[in-house]
């Protein structure tokens, strides 16, 4: 069976680590960092890309192999940024509700 014959959801998030960026795949427990938000993004796409097609060669495309999840620290990261994330568009809806 081919991977790409199925879908699959990939979760993952990026954040300023120290001097650089992390990007992480928490699906597949891949991270890749960058001098830029963009770049992190970019070498963790070229990384999950790259970890797929080894999947599809090496595994037969055995999706066993795609079933490796990151670390419960970098999920607690994923949770809190999400949370985060609903609280700031609330936060702009009553804003603009009340400029409104």
């Amino acid at each position: 069976m081919k991977i790409h014959s199925t879908l699959h959801l990939i979760r993952s998030m990026a954040y300023k680590h120290k001097e650089a960026y992390r990007a992480v795949c928490l699906d597949l427990d891949l991270y890749a960092e960058g001098r830029s938000l963009a770049e992190a993004m970019k070498r963790l796409d070229s990384a999950v890309l790259a970890y797929i097609e080894s999947v599809e060669k090496d595994h037969d495309g055995n999706e066993k192999w795609l079933d490796r999840s990151a670390p419960k620290k970098y999920w607690r990261i994923y949770d809190l940024l999400r949370e985060l994330s609903a609280g700031k568009k609330k936060d702009v809806e009553r804003q603009s509700y009340f400029e409104g």
